[in-house]
């Protein structure tokens, strides 16, 4: 059951909600709202000498007004968790081509990015603070890369000393090592040696 209710004119700072329908039973979950300090500190640490998305809000804007502002997103942002829906502009992106390397007339030298609405990127960093450190609890030892503190060099020593204990074996292995999406082959490695359950 998710539980709604409009959101008060002044709300307070250490007001909590509940929501949230997990593995199709019905359970309640404690949302802390977003608070000033949140807003303040994701404010202080957004990068300077970035291109602005639609909204043509650049990071520096954000910065200089944020005694002004910092209240009224705080607002916004928590009557966004609250309604579960985010402003159309949010939705918005610009699509600029960035320069790699070679040809400059080949279209295939150059890639593409999407250009944000600087709001809608701060109050992502704010969620995506908030459910990282869960997400990342509940992530296989084996998911080593894009984790803070992992490294897939683990991974490599693991097979290198896979490799090196089953050189002398009579026993055939295959070690399939998936692919990533940037890359369109499969890579297989042959192993001789004792099979791997």
């Amino acid at each position: 059951m998710i539980v709604k209710r409009k959101a008060p004119v002044k709300p307070v700072e250490n007001e909590r909600r509940h929501v949230g329908i997990e593995d199709n039973q019905q359970t309640q979950e404690i949302i802390d709202p977003i608070s000033e300090t949140e807003v303040q500190r994701h404010i202080k640490a957004l990068k300077t000498n970035k291109s602005p998305g639609p909204d043509n809000l650049t990071n520096e804007t954000l910065k200089i007004g944020a005694p002004l502002l910092i209240p009224y997103l705080k607002l916004l942002f928590n009557e966004v968790v609250e309604s579960e829906q985010v402003p159309d502009q949010w939705r918005l992106s610009q699509i600029i081509l960035l320069y790699k390397k070679g040809n400059p007339l080949e279209v295939g030298n150059y890639r593409p990015i999407s250009l944000l609405p600087s709001i809608y990127k701060l109050f992502s960093s704010i969620l995506l603070s908030r459910i990282a450190p869960q997400i990342d609890k509940n992530q296989p030892i084996e998911q080593a890369g894009f984790r803070p503190n992992y490294s897939t060099n683990d991974h490599i020593h693991a097979v290198d000393q896979l490799i090196e204990n089953t050189k002398n074996s009579t026993n055939h292995s295959t070690l399939d090592l998936s692919t990533t999406p940037k890359r369109s082959t499969a890579s297989h490695i042959h192993l001789y040696g004792k099979h791997l359950e």
